[in-house]
């Protein structure tokens, strides 16, 4: 479905966001290969959304393929009964990362790993915020 034509859900009570939350760390449970996910964005932030946005890290440390993330969206969205939009962390853009990394945990096998992942994540994030805010800077200037 073209993503501008979505539905825009209003935000969601606090306690039908952990219940989704719950149900979709569920679902993830079942994925052998997942090592932690992270549910992140406007729904996860109490905001109006238009889908949960869902960020996965593999236990191997390898991207996970194409097929295997359209699995997991579909699997989620079979219990949830919404979109769900899946990201691969270790393939995804730093600025995604940082942004997945502040979200709420869903699933957490191995809590030094994601303890590990964050930090990493947010020291290579600072270590570039400078050039970000120059880029967006230079975007906007007229």
């Amino acid at each position: 479905m073209d993503e501008g034509l979505r539905r825009v859900f209003p935000a969601a009570a606090d306690s039908e966001r952990e219940a989704l939350g719950m149900a979709v760390g569920r679902v993830l449970a079942e994925w052998d290969e997942l090592d932690f996910a992270l549910g992140f964005g406007s729904f996860f932030e109490g905001l109006p959304y238009r889908d949960l946005d869902v960020a996965l890290h593999s236990r191997d440390g390898r991207p996970l393929d194409e097929a295997t993330l359209a699995a997991i969206g579909r699997a989620c969205e079979r219990v949830v009964r919404l979109p769900v939009d899946v990201v691969d962390l270790v393939a995804a853009p730093l600025p995604l990362r940082f942004w997945a990394s502040r979200g709420i945990a869903l699933l957490v096998r191995n809590p030094e790993r994601l303890a590990d992942w964050k930090e990493r994540t947010w020291l290579a994030y600072w270590d570039m915020a400078w050039m970000y805010r120059q880029q967006w800077r230079d975007l906007v200037r007229p």
